[in-house]
This record gives structure tokens, sequence and C-alpha cells, in this order.
């Protein structure tokens, strides 16, 4: 099988081979980090709402504008940026994404405003927007065939998991150091991995896409493969209707759960 030189120069097959069983789960154990790292950048809002309201007196609408912005801004920029991502390479890519989306959570705890924070929650988005796809990528060209069902499972389980940690972790630190501190607790891991990346994880050549055997193809092309078929439309709405009912309970059960508390420790004598 001949080899064509990757975007580190390094030998890549021209057809996707998994890659030895050590290499593969290095590449499994940073790109679930870096899922950890995305979710715990994306939930751990909800968690330092009540202290945002107490310092900077803002309405119940705004505090639901910082959790919405990102989701918009992910909704909106997923199709462009994954790609693009396609196109420039999958590790660079990730890599500069992760730096994105980790110094935006890190900026948010700077925030000196509303504005500010709700400017610094949408590049969180920006940086997020084509992570999954990015990573979901590299993760099938790593694995067998076999695998790859039970590693795309446990690759999009990190969401479920840090979802739950940006909240624990978020509010344990905002109680005890501030909630400026929670963000940098959450951003600042992330920088270390996305540092490692690149320098552990090897990119691999597109199959060609467009009709003359280019690894490119027309964007209305590409547009034209992902919203071909009705049974993806539908699959496509239904993930988003069902991810809606999880994320507003996690992202007010923290205030939720703070309000009833502590209006039942006022009423009661």
């Amino acid at each position: 099988m001949r080899s064509v030189p990757d975007a580190r120069g390094a030998p890549s097959s021209s057809t996707s081979t998994p890659a030895a069983g050590g290499y593969a789960w290095a590449v499994f154990a940073l790109t679930f980090g870096l899922m950890l790292s995305d979710y715990l950048s994306r939930q751990v809002i909800g968690a330092v709402f009540p202290f945002l309201q107490s310092d900077w007196g803002v309405s119940d609408a705004q505090l639901g504008a910082l959790v919405s912005i990102v989701s918009v801004v992910v909704g909106v920029l997923t199709l462009p940026l994954s790609l693009l991502a396609d196109r420039w390479g999958r590790v660079r890519s990730i890599t500069v994404m992760a730096f994105v989306w980790c110094l935006a959570t890190i900026a948010c705890g700077l925030a000196s405003n509303y504005t500010q924070l709700l400017l610094a929650r949408a590049v969180v988005g920006v940086g997020e927007a084509a992570y999954a796809a990015a990573g979901a990528a590299l993760l099938a060209q790593v694995f067998p065939v076999g695998r790859r069902a039970a590693i795309q499972g446990a690759f999009q389980s990190a969401g479920l998991f840090g979802s739950v940690l940006g909240v624990v972790i978020g509010g344990a630190v905002a109680s005890q150091f501030g909630w400026r501190t929670a963000f940098f607790v959450v951003g600042a891991p992330g920088l270390l991995l996305a540092l490692a990346y690149p320098f552990v994880v090897r990119d691999y050549v597109a199959p060609p896409l467009g009709a003359n055997g280019s690894a490119k193809a027309p964007l209305a092309q590409l547009v034209r493969q992902v919203f071909v078929a009705r049974s993806g439309n539908l699959s496509f709405l239904a993930f988003g209707l069902q991810m809606a009912i999880p994320s507003i309970l996690i992202a007010w059960m923290p205030t939720f759960l703070h309000r009833f508390y502590t209006s039942s420790r006022v009423v009661r004598p």
C-alpha cells in the first residue's frame, strides 16, 4: 500500500488504516480529555449563576443568555468550521480550537461586566463548534471498524461527565474561592492537553471527496451530501430537541436548589 506524507511530514496511509493499540489509546485519552474540557467550560456557568446575580444583579434572562449563546454559536458554526477543519487538518484545528475555548473560559473569569462575560462565552462556542466532529473523525481513523461504535460512544460520554463535573467543580470552587476562580480552574487544564495534542497525535490524509478524485469538493456539494437524507435531517432535529431538556436541567438545577434551600432557611423559624 502506497504511503503519502501527512500534515507533519510523517508517512501516512492513503486509506484509513487503524493504528496500533498503544497509539490509538493515547489518541483516545487525549481526545476524551479535551471533550471533558469542552463540556467543563460549557457548563461551569450554571454553577456560578447565584454568584453572578448577587454581584452584578443580572436578571434570569441575562443568565440564560450566557448558556444559550454558546449553544447558538455552536449550532451556527459547526458545519462551516468542521469543513474548515477537514481541509486545514484535524490535529492542527483541534489544537487551535482547544486553546480558543480554554482561553475564552479563563477570560470569563476576568470579565468586569456582563457584556464582556457574554462575549467571552460566545468565543467559548466558537472554539467548541467543530471539536466533536474533528475528534470523532480522528478516533474513527485510528481504531478498527469493530471498535468504532464503542469508541465513539465512550467519546461522546465525555460530554455527560464534563457537564456534571463542570457544575460540581464550578460550584465547589466558587463557594470557597469566588466565581472567577471557578473559570480559571476549569479552563487551565485544557491548555495542557492542547499543548500535548500535536506532539502525540498524527493527522491523516483525507479521502477523495470531489468528482475528479480531489480531496476537496465544492461547498454546495458537501452541504447537499450532509442534508440529502430525510431520515438524517429528522435525526438532526430529534437530537437537538433531545438535548434541550438535559441542557436546561444542567444549567438551572443548581440555581433552583440554591433558591429553594435559601428561601427555606428564611421561612423556617
